[in-house]
């Protein structure tokens, strides 16, 4: 059985360099701690970063995993 963490480690493998967004996450996931799987697959050493867009007052979070050998240094 896949963990939470699981889940999200391949949801963002299978869309290296694109940005996912969070609710999309969750749903996969089962569940809304997706910030903290983030961190967890961050002290396992991938590289993921974050962006939030506030439209109409309703912010939006979307995360990135860049793979080592992507060369991209882009962080927005």
């Amino acid at each position: 059985m896949s963990t939470q963490t699981d889940i999200v480690r391949r949801i963002l493998v299978k869309n290296s360099n694109r940005w996912v967004p969070m609710p999309k996450m969750a749903k996969r996931m089962g569940g809304f701690a997706v910030h903290s799987r983030i961190a967890d697959l961050r002290k396992e050493g991938m590289t993921i970063v974050n962006r939030q867009i506030k439209r109409d007052g309703v912010r939006k979070s979307y995360y990135r995993f860049l793979p080592k050998d992507s060369g991209d240094v882009a962080r927005n």
